[in-house]
């Protein structure tokens, strides 16, 4: 086992020097002169030739690559760690709503195949998936905050005149909503199929001919044979919820990565951009790395698969 998780260390070190040089020539190959435009096109070739140099942006490329390494580990990333405690926060309870959402939805489906509350979850499970994120936050918006009014118009966070706790928690609802939506069809599918499977094997039958209630049968038997497949698909919609988060920010104004990169965009930040983008690099390969490691404790024929 420590073996494994050495091994499988290594590989995510690996991996984050690959993403760094190919976000770094990504940077260098889109072209353009920071200098121009940062002042502008009025602006004199000294003043770009002076801000150029100042920026380092005339040293040859593997100079400037490890200049802009030697800054990340020298707090160049503060601005963007500074973002990230609401993320992580929307991020956990979205991707957590979604998660209990999905268990729910395929416990129903794998139990009662053919029932009518089975047709109507899948249907429901497809026309989440069908939906943008960003439309699907719109949508949730205009009907529960600006006709009904059930909830506040304001971001959480970023009220104009201040915020209590319970509206605060209110503003919370819709992101936090639509964010757990946008993951519950892909889950929801790929765990039920892995719960029919357990459902259909010979130990389900042989607890259910025992007597064991139903309750203690999905528990013990379906939801462990059905862990492995779980975590597998954790890994793997990670970047995609990420991904749908950073949209869901600039929906609903929240403050984040995604207001972040936002600025650093419109700005021409490009330092700050190769940072922002590189952090989401990190937490995806570190949210990998966690998920490979629990799958591993959890099923010994993945450490030497």
């Amino acid at each position: 086992m420590i073996a494994y998780i050495l091994r499988r260390m290594a590989q995510a070190v690996l991996t984050l020097g690959a993403i760094s040089l190919v976000l770094f020539l990504i940077l260098k190959l889109y072209g353009g002169d920071p200098a121009w435009i940062m002042l502008g096109r009025f602006a004199t070739p000294a003043k770009v030739h002076a801000l150029d140099q100042a920026l380092g942006v005339l040293q040859p490329w593997p100079v400037q690559y490890l200049d802009w390494l030697r800054q990340l580990f020298a707090g160049g990333l503060s601005s963007t760690f500074a973002v990230l405690p609401p993320t992580i926060l929307y991020f956990v309870l979205g991707g957590g709503l979604g998660l209990m959402l999905a268990v729910l939805v395929a416990l129903v489906q794998a139990s009662h195949p053919g029932s009518w509350l089975d047709h109507l979850t899948s249907v429901g499970s497809l026309v989440f998936y069908a939906f943008p994120s960003f439309w699907l936050g719109l949508v949730l918006f205009l009907i529960f905050a600006v006709q009904l009014g059930w909830l506040p118009l304001v971001a959480p966070g970023m009220p104009p005149g201040g915020q209590g706790p319970l509206g605060w928690t209110l503003a919370m609802i819709l992101p936090v909503l639509a964010l757990a939506l946008t993951g519950v069809s892909t889950w929801s599918m790929h765990l039920r199929a892995a719960m029919e499977d357990a459902l259909a094997s010979d130990y389900v039958r042989t607890a259910r001919a025992k007597g064991v209630p139903e309750r203690l049968v999905l528990r013990r038997h379906v939801m462990r044979q059905a862990l492995l497949p779980l975590l597998t698909m954790i890994g793997m919609s990670f970047p995609v919820l990420l991904s749908n988060l950073i949209v869901l920010q600039q929906v609903f104004g929240l403050t984040g990565i995604g207001g972040l990169l936002e600025g650093a965009i419109l700005y021409r930040l490009f330092g700050l951009l190769l940072n922002t983008v590189f952090v989401i690099g990190v937490i995806t390969i570190l949210a990998n790395l966690v998920v490979d490691l629990l799958a591993a404790l959890s099923d010994p024929r993945v450490r030497f698969g």
